[in-house]
């Protein structure tokens, strides 16, 4: 199915006192000389790091690498992120973004977030949108009450969403692995309702690959004809670290989740590991610092740590690693394994993977992120042993795997990206307010 994207405002002919409006200039509408103007200043609503202290989950990392993109492109940037643990509300400049941490996680999210709305300077609104990280239930309620409101206050609101999972994906393994200990009826329908409200609110909404798209259209029955689609950025690598082969080393990047299958990349390891003594596979990343997932974390984190003993000599648990330390962490990788159990978002380290330009192999569920990458494993320990083993063999294959990666970041670059991104922005300059009953 194509997404038809309306370029401008479709004009109705009217007609008083018998005489016909053509060929006269059309009635100028309301705020269009604001909304030109806020085409140029762009607000990013959702988290952004808060230093090499505390870990950044996967959406503080992208809003920060939109934020610079955006601004390098001229745009002026503002982000209104959530408080510090420590010393709540305050204004940071990071470069040349203004960070304004004014919300608070939970129920008064969407309060705040008023408050400061109040008294701010016109600009697109762009929320960032992940299931929990405004609070759970209660902050993501009173966050769309508030694009609700600023809706109402003429404001043109952009929504990315994150994460669109398929329905028919949710199963109770699923349901359970994710840790939302709901029957997966109810997890459906809170999923459908909470992505309808926020298409009625949102001028423009965003997914980062064309087979989210197709979720919104297929699974969730949303209208394609205020969807977008703008890859999700990949940073260009330092020049020292672009080039290089890679060490004898396996990756596994980014938080100890469920749904990331890193216990079938441990059991298949097992069955390799000796007849490759000198190589080592490496888990870089703890439990997720929110409380409710980090439980859940700790205890898969435990149950990892005994799953490795017979091959304990090999492998390394780096737990959480500091900005400062990816490149390195990276540049030592021989191949980046990304062993998902689901697909539901864009993954921030295969991002960053293929900026890094790494040989990286996919699970089958990751395959439709990727089409045409050719180094793919169905997902059981089996499989994964064979091609661990082969792309471990074969130097050939990772150079290829190199090459491949180095284009597909290429056209990922976030001065890319943010060029899109301001094409969607100005595309609400026409867009119609259009009934949030529909």
């Amino acid at each position: 199915m194509q997404v038809r994207f309306l370029t401008r405002r479709p004009l109705r002919r009217l007609t008083f006192s018998g005489h016909s409006n053509r060929g006269t200039k059309p009635a100028a509408v309301r705020g269009d000389r604001r909304n030109a103007a806020e085409v140029n200043r762009a607000i990013l609503v959702g988290l952004y790091p808060l230093g090499d202290e505390t870990p950044p989950e996967g959406v503080a990392s992208y809003t920060r690498s939109l934020a610079r993109g955006l601004r390098n492109a001229g745009v002026d940037v503002e982000v209104w992120a959530e408080q510090t643990p420590r010393l709540g509300l305050q204004t940071e400049v990071d470069g040349e973004i203004l960070v304004s941490r004014v919300w608070r996680k939970g129920f008064w999210a969407g309060l705040d977030l008023w408050r400061h709305f109040r008294k701010s300077s016109p600009g697109v609104l762009h929320a960032q949108m992940e299931y929990f990280i405004f609070g759970g239930s209660s902050g993501f309620a009173s966050v769309v009450a508030f694009l609700t409101l600023a809706r109402m206050k003429g404001r043109k609101i952009v929504v990315t969403f994150h994460q669109v999972i398929g329905l028919g994906d949710l199963t109770r393994e699923t349901t359970t692995g994710l840790g939302l200990p709901m029957p997966v009826v109810a997890v459906r329908w809170l999923l459908r309702a909470s992505v309808m409200v926020l298409y009625r609110v949102a001028h423009r909404v965003i997914v980062h690959e064309r087979v989210f798209l197709r979720r919104l259209i297929e699974d969730y029955r949303v209208q394609p004809d205020r969807l977008d689609v703008v890859v999700h950025g990949m940073a260009a690598p330092a020049p020292q670290t672009e080039s290089l082969p890679g060490g004898r080393t396996l990756l596994l990047f980014g938080y100890l989740r469920w749904y990331k299958g890193v216990d079938i990349v441990l059991r298949a390891f097992q069955e390799v590991a000796a007849e490759f003594p000198d190589w080592k596979l490496i888990i870089a990343g703890g439990p997720p610092p929110r409380r409710e997932s980090g439980v859940i974390g700790r205890r898969l984190l435990r149950y990892l740590e005994n799953l490795a003993a017979p091959v304990a000599t090999q492998v390394e648990f780096k737990g959480y690693v500091a900005d400062a330390e990816i490149p390195a962490l990276f540049g030592q990788a021989g191949i980046c394994l990304f062993p998902y159990r689901v697909l539901f978002s864009f993954s921030g380290p295969l991002a960053l993977a293929l900026g890094y330009q790494r040989p990286v192999v996919l699970s089958e569920p990751l395959r439709p992120l990727l089409p045409d990458w050719p180094f793919w494993c169905r997902n059981s320990p089996a499989e994964w042993a064979g091609v661990m083993r082969l792309m471990m063999s074969d130097e050939t294959l990772r150079s290829r795997a190199r090459e491949l990666a180095g284009v597909e970041a290429g056209a990922r670059a976030w001065p890319i990206v943010a060029v899109r991104m301001i094409e969607v922005y100005k595309k609400t300059r026409y867009a119609s307010d259009h009934s949030m009953r529909t």
